[in-house]
Order: structure tokens, then sequence, then C-alpha cells
């Protein structure tokens, strides 16, 4: 029969009371235990102490730092620039767009038809559907425009 011991109290569970030598071992084997995992938590708690220090650190890092105003010659030199060819669909004033079928951009996408803000807005004026034409993709940050379109066959000219 197997016996279960209150190490705590010294009495035993299952009728005998427990031999000097296992209540001593098993006293000592339970205070080590104990400290043992008094020590894994002082580190566990000090490790997830100095986690969170450092992520709130980390964090708020950039909250600090003084804010710079870019100059637009800054800022152009940070923007990519692909060429565009392509044919308008549409116009679309109010939103300041123009949806044009595009043909492939090397190292940018593939050809397709799709919306394309216009900077400056006074460049719609120029264009009318059917139109064929080249411009500059300006893309910086999460920011996307056309700039420097040139018509290159109007809609209404004949063929050759």
């Amino acid at each position: 029969m197997i016996e279960i011991y209150s190490f705590l109290r010294d009495e035993p569970c299952g009728g005998r009371a427990p031999s000097p030598i296992r209540s001593s071992e098993a006293r000592r084997r339970l205070a080590k235990r104990i400290e043992l995992e008094k020590k894994m938590k002082a580190v566990v708690i000090n490790a997830m102490i100095v986690l969170t220090l450092t992520a709130l650190t980390s964090c708020n890092s950039g909250s600090h730092q003084p804010n710079v105003n870019m100059s637009s010659s800054v800022q152009a030199s940070t923007a990519k620039r692909y060429h565009l060819k392509g044919k308008i669909v549409s116009i679309d004033k109010p939103s300041k767009m123009a949806i044009i079928d595009g043909e492939d951009v090397p190292g940018f996408m593939a050809a397709m038809t799709m919306p394309y803000s216009v900077k400056p807005e006074s460049e719609l004026d120029k264009l009318s559907p059917g139109d064929s034409i080249t411009a500059d993709i300006v893309v910086q940050d999460d920011n996307g425009w056309l700039e420097n379109i040139v018509v290159t066959r109007h809609a209404g000219a004949a063929k050759k």
C-alpha cells in the first residue's frame, strides 16, 4: 500500500507514522524545491520587467524626436518615379483622377486599367477619353500620382 504524507504537519495520511529519515529527507527536498521555485519566479518576474521596460522605451523613442519639415527638394528625392504609357479611359475631375489603361511598368506593375490621381489637377483639362499619353508615376510613402503628362496622340487624330 502506498502512503501519502502531509509534509507540512508530519502527519500520515495512510494510518502509519512516517519514519524520521523519510520525514526529514522529504522535508529537505520540499524546502529545496520551494526555494528553487522562488528563485525561478524571481528570474521570470525580473525578465518580464526588463522586457516591459525595453518595449516601453523603444515604443516611445520616436515621440521625443523633434519634428522636421522636409523641403520639397528633399521630399522629391525620396519619391520613386516610373514611366507610364497608356490610354485615357475616363476623367473624374471632382476626384482629380484619370482612369488609364496602362502598359507594363517595368519594375513596378503589370499592365492594367486603374485610376490615378493627377498633380497638378490642371493637367486634367488637357486630357480626353481615348488620348494616348505618357506620364511619370510618382510614389512616395503610401501615396501615388501622375505628373508630367504628355498627350502623344489625341483621340480624334487619324491613324497613319
